[in-house]
């Protein structure tokens, strides 16, 4: 699809800050992330929102500059933002700010529905058939966790509801009194959209939690908690293992599945989020130029026993 045309598809919408890169280049992952929502939504309108100059009309993507996007209710809540956490502002802030981003987006561009994709996040399947699913309304996250996010409207509601929170004194004063309790304890204190999207649920409207297995597939808000599926092998550092991905061809595509340990029932994964260091293990996956039914013999084979190694002793 030509950049700039629309789809009756939901659109799919990442975005990245240059403030988190090494380079004034696109990170190797995102492009990758890309690619593979690009392999398994051909017709879908995709969106990058970044500030850096990118070249990516092989795939179709449509490029928004942040710096057009600023709007009246981002100043509104720059004004309101007070930094509460040990980690970094420019990362905290931004965790708020891309809502706003694409708040500013969806009025421009006239959107009907869209999923905001952490760029760490990879597509291996349909988003129409997500939507046909859990037909959003508002804004649907993996319980608060918005590594994809399933949105029927645009997130003003949590907007709102963010600036709320800000502008009440009280509620600034309870987190400021958490903050230096974690300090004292020697521990970090998160307060991002996370926090807010969990509070919301609670508290207000417009976020609900979405089922992590729909009919068509499983959306998966972090390899790096097996839970209930086979994990891998400790990848890196003897750090705790990911969740092996189970690679099968279909349709001349690698499509992942996860496999519970108890019955053995195999999960067709439909987006996997990789969390942290497990960005190393995002590969192309799936080319968009394709490629020969050997070389994705080759491949699977390479994913299943490589990559996704499995443990010792570990059944296949």
């Amino acid at each position: 699809m030509a950049s700039g045309q629309m789809s009756s598809n939901p659109a799919i919408i990442f975005i990245h800050h240059h403030l988190f890169g090494r380079s004034n280049r696109l990170p190797a992952y995102l492009v990758n992330a890309i690619e593979s929502a690009r392999v398994f939504n051909p017709d879908s309108q995709i969106l990058l929102l970044t500030s850096l100059k990118t070249d990516l009309d092989w795939l179709g993507v449509e490029r928004v500059d942040l710096a057009t996007m600023g709007t009246d209710r981002l100043k509104k809540f720059h004004e309101a933002y007070r930094h509460i956490s040990t980690y970094k502002p420019e990362y905290e802030r931004f965790c708020f700010e891309r809502w706003f981003y694409i708040e500013a987006v969806w009025e421009k561009l006239g959107l009907a529905g869209a999923m905001a994709m952490d760029s760490d996040t990879m597509f291996f399947g349909s988003a129409q058939k997500i939507f046909d699913e859990l037909r959003p309304q508002t804004m649907l996250v993996d319980e608060a966790c918005p590594s994809s996010t399933v949105l029927g409207a645009p997130p003003v509601a949590f907007n709102d509801f963010v600036v709320q929170k800000f502008c009440d004194p009280e509620f600034v004063r309870a987190r400021q009194h958490d903050l230096k309790q974690a300090i004292d304890r020697g521990e970090g204190f998160g307060f991002n959209d996370m926090y807010f999207l969990d509070l919301i649920q609670k508290e207000g409207t417009g976020v609900q939690s979405y089922p992590t297995e729909l009919k068509c597939g499983r959306l998966d808000g972090n390899i790096n908690v097996p839970g209930e599926f086979v994990p891998s092998w400790r990848w890196r550092n003897g750090r705790w293992p990911v969740k092996r991905m189970y690679w099968q061809i279909e349709a001349g595509c690698l499509v992942p599945y996860l496999r519970r340990r108890r019955s053995a029932t195999m999960i067709r994964v439909l987006v996997m989020h990789f969390q942290s260091g497990a960005k190393r293990l995002m590969r192309r996956f799936n080319p968009l130029a394709g490629r020969s039914p050997a070389s994705n013999r080759w491949h699977a084979w390479f994913y299943n026993y490589v990559v996704f190694k499995p443990r010792t002793g570990q059944y296949r």
